[in-house]
């Protein structure tokens, strides 16, 4: 592997890491003035992702390049799959907000169906991908 791409792509991934974290830090604190509880579903969500974004930018790909393994590659595919999983959850409760619900502030669009359905979606792709990293 050129070493020259390899670099590049640490610079890329610590790059958005670091803009994902800075994001994370400033949604927090301009939410906690907020109380909990006054909250919609969507503030949640978007925090949960802005979580979920730092580690979808895996902080651990250095050690993927520097020292490649199973366990390493397979976190990788962990971080993504939750990423896009809770994405996928966010999508469906954000299109039965807006159609079903039409945005009232107490929100029953989280069901478990949706929650199955997206947990089903999160080990297909921890599955699959870990088959094809391992």
């Amino acid at each position: 592997m050129d070493p020259r791409y390899s670099n590049s792509v640490l610079a890329v991934r610590y790059t958005f890491f670091a803009f994902s974290l800075i994001t994370l830090i400033l949604f927090g604190s301009r939410i906690k003035k907020l109380a909990f509880d006054n909250w919609v579903i969507e503030q949640k969500f978007v925090a949960v992702l802005s979580f979920l974004l730092i580690w979808f930018n895996d902080p651990l790909y250095a050690a993927t390049l520097l020292a490649p393994n199973r366990i390493t590659a397979v976190i990788g595919v962990i971080f993504f799959s939750n990423f896009i999983c809770c994405l996928f959850l966010y999508w469906l409760v954000l299109y039965h907000r807006i159609v079903v619900e039409n945005g009232t502030k107490h929100s029953t669009a989280l069901t478990k169906p949706k929650i199955i359905v997206c947990a089903l979606l999160w080990l297909f792709f921890v599955v699959s991908y870990s088959i094809l990293v391992v």
